[in-house]
């Protein structure tokens, strides 16, 4: 289509279409009188009709495809069927008529032979002609089209604007919804692919928790090692949310005899790692042999025995609160109590539960 002749279009329906939008009911109002005037009317047409080019791209319709300022751009666009000015015709000759012709090519007895003026073909019975170029083909359908858009466009006016308005907000509106939509996603993404890496991290340090406990002190589940002294001086429960408080002297060194612990400050699911250690205060009295600690009953086991290694028994784990734990060493002569909830140094969340 014309660029030109679209610009023709939308001036001549603008200006028709909005006097027409002038002199319609809609344009007066209850005592008949005009709610517009006329060059109001035809501007507003005119509007409209230059917006009916956006409101075909808006539909997805293709009515506005291969503009051209010129016409050798539209017979390029719309002329498919006809033939290239190169192209041949070939014409076969019936084969009476071309015996015919190659008999009177020779010639006959006591005929003189004129002189040729050409090298005749070959093939004598074939003839060669030049098609002409079709003519410039001229969509007159796609400008009726047009034409129509732009004439309701322009009669309709405010209200025809208002909707091409109204479809661009949408439009914007559903573009920027997508967009946050996407955005979300990709941060949705990314949140889980830190999330599965901490994950990861916080299981390898677990892992390496393990090791490190395993590595520490071999820890077996076991008896006293003398049980008739050590269940004598171990106290009944009298606390059952924390079974091990008070039934072990309630101090946490006793007998030249240590019992401490250590508390992480980072969670991995809710669980806290913690480690106990029981060592001698007196150089010249070093620990020797096993440590029996009593954890809280959620623990399986909840009694475990640690060898004593370079002077020390340490056992490690992790806990989803704190508890009293108890420790048993020296053959069940001494007993040591700690409670890791009145530890202050230790973190409040895990304190508290």
């Amino acid at each position: 289509m014309s660029l030109w002749i679209i610009i023709l279009i939308i001036l001549l329906t603008g200006i028709f279409g909005g006097y027409i939008n002038y002199l319609l009911p809609s344009n007066s109002d209850e005592k008949g009188i005009k709610i517009r005037g006329q060059l109001q009317c035809i501007i507003l047409g005119t509007g409209a009709a230059i917006l009916v080019p956006l409101f075909l791209e808006l539909t997805q319709s293709k009515l506005m495809d291969n503009i051209h300022t010129g016409w050798s751009a539209q017979e390029r666009c719309c002329d498919t069927t006809r033939q290239k000015k190169d192209s041949i015709t070939v014409t076969m000759q019936k084969p009476d008529t071309a015996k015919k012709a190659v008999a009177d090519s020779v010639p006959k007895k006591d005929t003189p032979v004129k002189p040729a003026t050409s090298i005749p073909s070959p093939a004598a019975a074939v003839s060669a002609a030049i098609k002409t170029p079709a003519k410039e083909c001229v969509p007159l359908k796609y400008y009726l089209l047009f034409m129509g858009y732009c004439f309701v466009a322009a009669a309709a006016g405010i209200r025809f604007i208002n909707a091409v308005t109204d479809k661009v907000g949408v439009e914007k509106q559903l573009a920027e919804r997508n967009r946050q939509l996407a955005q979300s996603e990709s941060e949705k993404q990314q949140a889980e692919k830190e999330r599965d890496q901490r994950a990861a991290q916080d299981k390898k340090d677990a892992e390496a928790a393990e090791t490190q406990q395993v590595a520490v002190g071999k820890v077996r589940t076991t008896t006293l090692l003398n049980p008739k002294e050590a269940v004598a001086a171990i106290g009944p429960v009298t606390v059952l949310n924390d079974r091990q408080k008070g039934r072990f002297g309630g101090k946490a060194e006793h007998n030249k005899r240590k019992l401490s612990a250590t508390v992480g400050d980072k969670p991995v699911s809710g669980f806290y790692p913690f480690t106990l250690t029981v060592e001698s205060t007196d150089a010249n009295d070093p620990l020797t042999g096993e440590v029996i600690f009593y954890l809280h009953d959620s623990f399986t086991p909840s009694v475990v025995t640690v060898e004593v290694t370079e002077g020390k028994a340490v056992y490690s784990k992790w806990a989803y609160g704190a508890f009293t734990t108890g420790a048993v060493c020296d053959g069940g002569k001494t007993l040591l109590e700690l409670d890791l909830a009145e530890e202050k140094s230790f973190p409040k969340e895990f304190r508290e539960k």
